[in-house]
């Protein structure tokens, strides 16, 4: 359900009669605020006047009643009159990522939250927001100093690492969404195909471009002599990657890993080519 925070008061003025007291700032939810059984949570702020409380919606949950975000720097975009979301932003028309086609009106339904994206880029550590901002990739747990948007996960060492330490793979939090369904069988398909009725690209990594008011292409990029260039719908994500293997042993391998016919239930790594513990 929707968290739920404080709202705090301002102080009545001195010529003010209590029916003419107006709403003061929004409170933080902090690390020590209260919860309940449902997993909402709560602050309560005392105050001489008056406390009241506001909804925050979490997740993808619809946000089109309560207009307020729980996640830092989100602002409640439209999609439809019966639906809306929770986004740091929001291009209209149609979003591949989500899980239905239709169209976006972004129109924003009340104050965006204060605060920094939380979501995180590729290779920094994801352990606060526990969300990442490429499409296709989750933040997996290494241990409890390090997490980490990534591809896929196995848990043990990983060569790429600069230390041996092993990942638990834990996931901590949702996989970004890459391209729904629904984009395979409806969006156009690369240059020579107009993209402008359907709004959308089949093609992992393009966009919709318009060159005028008849005619748009799907490409990764727009700077043609004497297209409009203006962005119809969302990128298409682009396909996670998958990790190719290191040009050389890392040098903490040697020391930790063991050989071929070896016992490997503590090392949790092999030395040798195309082989697996």
């Amino acid at each position: 359900g929707p968290g739920v925070i404080g709202l705090q008061a301002r102080p009545l003025a001195a010529n003010a009669t209590r029916g003419e007291q107006r709403l003061g700032s929004l409170g933080e939810v902090g690390d020590d605020a209260p919860g309940d059984d449902a997993g909402n949570t709560t602050r309560t702020q005392t105050t001489r006047t008056q406390t009241t409380t506001i909804a925050l919606t979490v997740g993808t949950d619809n946000c089109n009643v309560t207009r307020h975000c729980a996640a830092p720097g989100t602002q409640c975009y439209e999609q439809t009159p019966l639906y809306a979301q929770c986004r740091v932003s929001c291009i209209p028309g149609r979003d591949p990522t989500h899980w239905d086609g239709v169209a976006w009106s972004c129109r924003a339904l009340g104050p965006r939250r204060d605060g920094e994206e939380q979501c995180t880029k590729m290779g920094a550590d994801c352990r606060q927001g526990r969300c990442c901002q490429t499409p296709g990739q989750t933040c997996y747990e290494k241990d409890a100093t390090w997490a980490a948007c990534r591809d896929t996960c196995q848990p043990g060492p990983d060569f790429h690492d600069t230390n041996g330490k092993p990942w638990s793979c834990k996931k901590l939090g949702p996989t970004r969404l890459g391209a729904a369904a629904w984009v395979a069988n409806e969006c156009a398909a690369g240059s020579g195909s107009n993209c402008l009725a359907v709004g959308c690209c089949r093609n992992a990594g393009e966009q919709c471009f318009k060159k005028d008011a008849w005619y748009g292409e799907c490409r990764a990029a727009c700077d043609l002599p004497g297209w409009n260039c203006e962005a119809v719908g969302a990128r298409t994500p682009a396909t996670p990657r998958t990790k190719n293997p290191p040009a050389a042993m890392p040098p903490w391998a040697f020391g930790q890993c063991s050989g071929l016919n070896q016992g490997c239930s503590e090392s949790r790594c092999c030395l040798g080519m195309d082989v697996q513990c």
